[in-house]
């Protein structure tokens, strides 16, 4: 199957509160500096205080090896080694989140209406979620799988927002294995990239991995799904 097509693309112009969008890559990634204030991500760490759950992790054939009954040893039978802990946030009991999303909007051209819940996750320090894809190659790649890639459900678009700074440390990089691509956090800055393309098909240049955090790490992540872009 081919492995190139075309991405959604964001709003290059985007200047909110002193944001600034630079290209990391052609394949689809970008950096905006600036996309959260501080007050906003200071806020959006506050709301999930005491909330925090186990990160949830998938299965999807070309995640890992997710069908070899050897390979599936890390709890849960799952395939992916994610560390962290998350919690999905609820626009309608916390206001925060409608300010944010109205910033992804102003960001992607996508409504909110196609918006996966906001997550946020925390990583402390030796915690880190492996190289993995967003989404999952459809049928038109691999007969094997049986979703369409049409499916309005599959995500188009992925925002992370670093909501504070890596530290003296370093370390909690987002790292591009095949676009040899690393990002470091830093608050309030966001990586825009696009796991399906725009007729279904999985990008496979952006698997991507969260490294070993060295100091607690908070990141939210929204997910926009391909209906934004079918208008469905």
């Amino acid at each position: 199957a081919a492995t190139d097509g075309a991405v959604w693309g964001i709003n290059e112009a985007y200047r909110r509160d002193g944001a600034t969008v630079r290209m990391l890559s052609p394949r689809g990634v970008y950096q905006i500096d600036n996309f959260l204030t501080s007050e906003e991500a200071d806020r959006l760490i506050a709301a999930g205080a005491g909330a925090f759950a186990p990160s949830g992790i998938g299965c999807p054939v070309l995640r890992h090896a997710c069908y070899d009954g050897g390979f599936l040893t890390y709890p849960g039978g799952h395939c992916e080694l994610r560390t962290s802990m998350s919690l999905w946030h609820r626009d309608d009991v916390e206001p925060i989140v409608a300010a944010v999303r109205g910033k992804h909007e102003a960001l992607t051209g996508v409504s909110r209406a196609f918006y996966e819940p906001l997550q946020t996750t925390r990583y402390l320090p030796g915690q880190f979620f492996s190289a993995h894809y967003d989404d999952d190659a459809c049928g038109s790649q691999l007969a094997e799988i049986p979703e369409s890639c049409t499916l309005g459900q599959r995500r188009m678009i992925t925002v992370l927002t670093y909501l504070n700074d890596a530290g003296e440390q370093g370390g909690g990089e987002t790292f591009f294995p095949e676009l040899g691509l690393r990002v470091r956090p830093k608050k309030g800055t966001a990586v825009a990239f696009f796991p399906v393309y725009k007729n279904g098909f999985l990008n496979p240049y952006l698997r991507h991995a969260a490294e070993d955090a060295r100091e607690t790490k908070y990141v939210s992540q929204q997910w926009i799904s391909l209906s934004g872009a079918q208008g469905r």
